[in-house]
């Protein structure tokens, strides 16, 4: 890929100037293939884990306690970005970086009497 000067339109040859990189990348109608990676990603999406509490009280027929946790961490990740989060759903936007915040992790636990 050549890298063009957006004020000239002149192909750069040999280093180019820090200033004008960024500036032709961080503009979307630049070169905005850096940004671009490709969404393989394999994740655990969430895990739950559940006990059945013994019953040693009569009133009580089943006591269920249980451990839920969501986006805990990837498998396997080709963009350093999470490929799910995204600026837009727009044809035009897809895979790009848009340094949106990560998708939210959470965590959480639930306890369920029967009675």
């Amino acid at each position: 890929m050549k890298a063009t000067d957006v004020t000239t339109g002149n192909a750069f040859s040999g280093l180019l100037p820090a200033q004008t990189f960024f500036k032709s990348v961080g503009d979307r109608n630049g070169l905005t293939e850096f940004y671009m990676y490709d969404a393989t990603a394999v994740r655990l999406r969430e895990l739950a884990i559940g006990y059945n509490v013994p019953n040693k009280v009569k009133w009580i027929t089943s006591l269920r306690v249980s451990l839920i946790g969501r986006n805990l961490f990837f498998i396997h990740k080709d963009a350093p970005f999470d490929p799910e989060t995204s600026m837009s759903t727009a044809n035009t936007l897809q895979g790009i970086e848009s340094f949106s915040p990560p998708t939210t992790r959470s965590l959480g636990a639930s306890v369920k009497i029967g009675f």
